[in-house]
């Protein structure tokens, strides 16, 4: 096996360099600091050593030593060191700005209409025109809906446990990290109508996209009006409020996700009358099988 081949010179530990043995001095050589570095002051020295270790750091996941000196730096008083120990951890770990704001946020009420396609899960498009409310204090979770003229159609209230309602907020902060929607979401619009152009959310065509191909006709260039879809308000606990709205064709993930989120606590729950049936329909097909 071959020898690792050694580097020629003297390491500096300051500007982290491999130099002659004449760019140091006797002491300086001894203490791995070059004649360069032996100039700075002991303050420079330590910020250089700082940041090279910062520069060097591995992009691996870190030692719990190492990740903990790093954070350390994060708040260190040598503003050089400080940004590059910031530009490093968010390099690392580029996530950990979101999850502790997880930590932080707690939804006391939220909102959210809803005049858009939605997938069902045989992966069918139905229309919503509906709105949801959930509110910490009062412990229930309201579901309106709406005619196409915009009137309400209907409305039903659920009343939760507490543990249901903190459950169910907590997810809607942690997993569907909601306070991001403005960043991941958002689109600027100075208009919040529901009802304007309603046509497109007509149930006489099978797709949005067979609707806009009509609107083409009417608007320049061949753009689709930006008619609001939909429309979040939170209301958060440290006193920030949240306002996003989007114009897309079909609702973002997360959002058709907050949507069956509300959806489940209205769906029409079996009797257990309903089920035995059920199960004695299924019996029945079973003896008449011809086999």
């Amino acid at each position: 096996m071959s020898k690792k081949k050694r580097r020629s010179g003297h390491y500096c530990k300051i500007c982290s360099e491999y130099k002659s043995n004449e760019s140091f001095s006797g002491k300086g050589h001894a203490n791995h600091i070059c004649r360069r570095c032996s100039k700075k002051s002991p303050t420079e020295q330590a910020a250089d050593m700082t940041l090279n270790r910062l520069f060097n750091m591995p992009f691996r996941k870190l030692s719990p030593a190492e990740k903990s000196w790093l954070e350390n730096r994060l708040h260190d008083q040598r503003e050089e060191v400080k940004s590059a120990a910031q530009e490093i951890y968010k390099l690392l770990y580029p996530h950990a700005e979101r999850n502790n704001r997880k930590k932080q946020l707690h939804i006391n009420k939220l909102s959210i209409r809803i005049h858009s396609k939605v997938y069902e899960e045989l992966r069918d498009v139905q229309n919503a025109n509906c709105l949801f409310e959930a509110d910490k204090v009062s412990k229930k979770i309201v579901q309106t809906v709406f005619a196409s003229d915009g009137s309400p159609a209907s409305r039903q209230e659920k009343f939760m446990l507490d543990s249901d309602m903190a459950k169910f907020l907590k997810w809607i902060v942690h997993s569907l990290e909601i306070f991001e929607w403005e960043q991941d979401y958002g689109q600027n619009n100075n208009i919040f109508n529901f009802l304007s152009d309603d046509q497109l959310y007509s149930d006489k065509f099978d797709s949005f996209e067979e609707c806009l191909i009509g609107e083409e006709e009417v608007h320049y260039h061949n753009e689709a009006p930006e008619t609001i879809t939909w429309h979040v308000e939170v209301d958060y606990s440290n006193g920030t409020i949240q306002r996003t709205s989007g114009t897309h064709v079909y609702l973002p993930e997360k959002v058709e996700e907050l949507y069956w989120g509300f959806q489940e606590f209205f769906a029409p729950a079996y009797s257990e009358e309903e089920a035995c049936e059920e199960d004695m329909e299924l019996q029945t097909g079973i003896d008449d099988l011809p086999f």
